[in-house]
């Protein structure tokens, strides 16, 4: 009876959420590419990351500058 239910389990994520997972992950992956806090940018709700990285990098050079 476990093993049918266990197997039944990893069936389900395996279908419906692998598209998620990869989508969150390839987030993940641009993130640190560019230099960016994943987490920061998943909290700032924005949906382009592009803009979120000009304005990230925007406030980092004002730091500089001003430090």
């Amino acid at each position: 009876m476990m093993i049918i239910f266990k197997n039944k389990t990893l069936a389900f994520f395996r279908e419906s959420r692998m598209a998620e997972y990869l989508k969150i992950m390839s987030i993940y992956q641009t993130c640190k590419y560019r230099g960016v806090s994943f987490l920061k940018f998943m909290l700032s709700r924005e949906k382009d990351i592009d803009g979120y990285c000009e304005k990230f990098l925007r406030k980092r050079k004002i730091i500089f500058m001003l430090g």
